[in-house]
């Protein structure tokens, strides 16, 4: 990884904020605090893991305190949202099993520690920079944040990440994008109005029998006829 490149170098998250305002952000989307992911919400989707029988449950790591949180992102110029922090500091993810899968809080989706979503947001800023520089510098897309923004935080991945916006203030909710190179709308436009959303929407996929777990065959079933097309990109 190249230091040189400003975007990578990792600068203050204030020299790239993305041309949003935070209030106009929530304006747009209706986004309040009443929408914070809580410890009730994270219980439930404990407890259908719980019912599922998921190899995840034997993997969960304790928590990450929240300074130790801001201490660990601070390199890449960015302060987490609290729900975000609310997300590590309940369990800092899942310890690798024998299979990729067995640490999948639903199917295909990871539950990455910090340490390591901190990893593919590097990650993704680097693809973001490398597909930016193949574009003629006329077109918006030779801009890296046009791929990735500096204010994006990846939570987990499939096909893709979701990534939390850390350029909403703290203490309010943060919406779930879906960056994909063949998908502008993922980009451009939120999937959900909060992490609160997208942990209701998993729970609730249990819930509904869009996600079954088979523990005796350790395979997931994964109704997508039950799915409400708005959510198949996060669920």
């Amino acid at each position: 990884m190249s230091t040189g490149d400003p975007f990578l170098g990792i600068p203050p998250l204030t020299e790239y904020r993305h041309p949003n305002p935070d209030q106009e952000l929530q304006r747009q989307h209706g986004l309040t605090g009443d929408e914070l992911l809580d410890a009730d919400l994270l219980r439930k989707l404990e407890s259908r893991w719980r019912d599922h029988h998921l190899p995840l449950l034997d993997k969960l790591r304790p928590g990450v305190s929240e300074d130790r949180i801001d201490a660990l992102t601070a390199p890449l110029g960015l302060q987490l949202p609290l729900e975000a922090k609310r997300w590590w500091g309940w369990h800092d993810g899942g310890d690798v099993g024998p299979l990729a899968s067995d640490r999948y809080l639903g199917p295909g989706f990871e539950f990455l520690p910090l340490a390591e979503a901190i990893e593919r947001c590097v990650w993704w800023r680097q693809l973001a920079v490398e597909t930016a520089r193949d574009i003629d510098s006329t077109d918006a897309a030779s801009d890296p944040h046009f791929w990735w923004r500096a204010s994006w935080f990846p939570v987990t991945e499939r096909n893709g990440a979701l990534a939390c916006d850390c350029s909403v203030a703290a203490d309010t909710p943060t919406p779930i994008y879906c960056p994909d190179s063949h998908d502008v709308v993922g980009r451009t436009e939120p999937g959900t109005r909060s992490l609160r959303q997208l942990v209701a929407w998993w729970a609730e996929a249990f819930d509904t029998g869009v996600w079954k777990y088979d523990a005796e065959s350790r395979q997931w079933n994964y109704q997508w006829e039950l799915l409400d097309p708005i959510r198949a990109r996060l669920v």
